[in-house]
């Protein structure tokens, strides 16, 4: 069985992701190459041969800018002793815009530049791929010392965002029902997400969930443990809504009022019913949704920030309206 953690699914997700990923500096945003004619002694010469270090910060939006600017061998023997690096095992090319890059001159001429990924993925001009750097801390403060601190403010954002990330994963795997855990491996390419087969999972959770009700409402709760985003979310969240949605209309609103529901079975419901892939595919359906029951999911919903997940909602549970916007 082939895995479903890592795969980009349908396009309004996908596209909300590479939004993302272009706006920000992201160290998942990655394209492996080979690791032939990666010379890590060509900076470093670079370097030592260089007689001016310049450091640019870089903008979509117009040319790069000069922040710094030195002749003093001290400063770019200073450089080269901040950098310390690991040779990758894989070499990597991060696929995001650089800032800073740093420029080495000699006698006016360029000899090289150093882009810089996020503050610690490194890419040399002569290199085919990226390399990471080993020791963050003489590295910042090489930048630090001359002004230049939103390096290591990136890279701090980095390790946050790739903290939540891992927390957010590892509470979804504890909402998942038990039967599928075991089902869990990885590798699966971006393409299959859309004709993943879901039998094997719908087997282990029939055998853990005899009662259909049952059986919706662990998925109801499930995929109200989500990240937050009802849109743009991480691509593995797509499954429970894939295997919610095997089910007919009648069925899941029979589960949904078969007994009370706790938080994340309120947020999974309204999470379902006011997503693109319900209303698109079921368009005539929402009107099967009781008004108490819209009431319930609006005021949940009505709870957020997310201004996203507010339209949803409104557009989804207001009474009375036939709106069916995105």
């Amino acid at each position: 069985m082939q895995g479903w953690f890592h795969a980009p699914h349908r396009v309004e997700v996908w596209l909300v992701l590479l939004t993302a990923g272009l706006i920000t500096i992201s160290a998942t945003a990655q394209q492996y190459r080979a690791p032939d004619k990666n010379d890590l002694n060509n900076l470093l010469a670079a370097i030592e041969a260089a007689d001016r270090v310049a450091v640019f910060r870089v903008s979509e939006m117009e040319h790069d800018k000069q922040v710094y600017s030195s002749s003093s061998v001290a400063d770019l023997a200073a450089l080269r002793e901040a950098i310390h690096i690991n040779l990758p095992k894989a070499w990597f090319r991060c696929a995001c815009s650089p800032s800073p890059i740093i420029r080495l001159y000699q006698k006016g001429k360029i000899l090289g530049s150093l882009e810089i990924y996020g503050g610690d993925d490194i890419h040399y001009s002569t290199w085919q791929g990226d390399a990471v750097i080993a020791s963050p801390e003489p590295w910042f403060e090489w930048f630090d010392q001359r002004g230049i601190r939103w390096p290591r403010a990136e890279y701090k954002e980095g390790l946050a965002q790739e903290k939540a990330r891992r927390e957010a994963e590892e509470r979804w795997v504890k909402a998942m029902p038990r039967s599928l855990v075991p089902l869990r491996p990885s590798g699966i390419q971006p393409e299959e997400i859309m004709n993943y087969d879901l039998g094997p999972l719908d087997t282990a959770l029939s055998r853990e969930f005899p009662d259909k009700n049952a059986r919706i409402r662990s998925l109801l709760e499930w995929y109200g443990s989500g990240t937050g985003p009802w849109s743009g979310y991480p691509v593995y969240e797509e499954v429970a809504a894939k295997l919610l949605l095997e089910f007919s209309t009648a069925e899941l609103l029979n589960a949904i009022e078969s007994a009370p529901m706790n938080e994340q079975q309120i947020e999974g419901a309204a999470r379902l019913l006011a997503g693109w892939d319900f209303r698109h595919t079921r368009p005539t359906d929402n009107a099967l949704i009781p008004a108490e029951l819209k009431r319930l999911l609006l005021d949940h919903s009505l709870k957020s920030t997310d201004q996203d997940k507010l339209q949803r909602a409104r557009n989804a549970f207001a009474i009375n309206s036939s709106r069916q916007g995105r």
